[in-house]
């Protein structure tokens, strides 16, 4: 078997080595960029826990890809390969959002529906279910309980999406406005590094327990 693998990577100069490491998705986003992929596996090699290691052990075979060498045919592959890892973060957040609504006695049948590109972090999925959860019962006539869980659309989830990326976009344009303030001496340079945005303090002037002139003086 070694001297085969052998014969089949003199048989493919100019390729580039893939190891399949399991169901490893982010391995799509090597393949799409091979320039990167010898310093990628290498680092990954050295991150890899001591059961991901055994398991190359007992498999050492590897496959050599060659790359199209027509440049139509090159463009193909990698949008393809793009579209393979939309769709694998698409329902890796699918699971993840599942996870939150079990646990949280919810449930939401057309959940499929919905096509998610962007990687969602955990504490993101936590608060855009939140938000969904808040705009169903606020438009919701009379809630549905099935197996002990309430059913939420996938509309109450694009809500609560609409409102994360909201937040996202409001919280990029603050920081941008931050950098572009104009600094005297390298006393307000410091003293601008830890101005807080309001988006990041968590409070409203709703929540200030004071008469509303002294509030209208605050928002000047």
């Amino acid at each position: 078997q070694t001297q085969l693998d052998s014969r089949k990577e003199k048989s493919h100069p100019g390729g580039f080595l893939f190891t399949k490491f399991g169901s490893n998705q982010t391995a799509l986003l090597d393949l799409a960029f091979p320039d990167n992929f010898g310093g990628r596996l290498q680092e990954r090699n050295k991150e890899m826990p001591k059961s991901a290691k055994q398991v190359t052990r007992l498999f050492p075979n590897k496959v050599t890809i060659q790359l199209p060498e027509d440049e139509a045919l090159l463009l193909d592959w990698k949008e393809k390969l793009e579209r393979d890892t939309e769709i694998l973060k698409a329902q890796a957040n699918i699971t993840s959002i599942r996870a939150v609504l079990s646990k949280n006695r919810l449930d939401c049948p057309d959940l499929e529906t919905l096509c998610i590109k962007e990687t969602l972090p955990s504490d993101s999925v936590e608060k855009v279910i939140g938000w969904a959860f808040s705009h169903h019962l606020l438009n919701c006539v009379e809630p549905t309980i099935k197996d002990n869980k309430l059913i939420i659309s996938a509309e109450s989830i694009t809500s609560g999406l609409q409102v994360l990326h909201g937040i996202q976009n409001e919280n990029k344009s603050t920081k941008k406005s931050l950098k572009d303030v104009v600094t005297d001496n390298e006393f307000e340079k410091k003293l601008l590094s830890d101005v807080i945005p309001p988006s990041d303090i968590g409070v409203s002037f709703n929540d200030i327990g004071a008469l509303e002139n002294v509030k209208d003086t605050l928002k000047e």
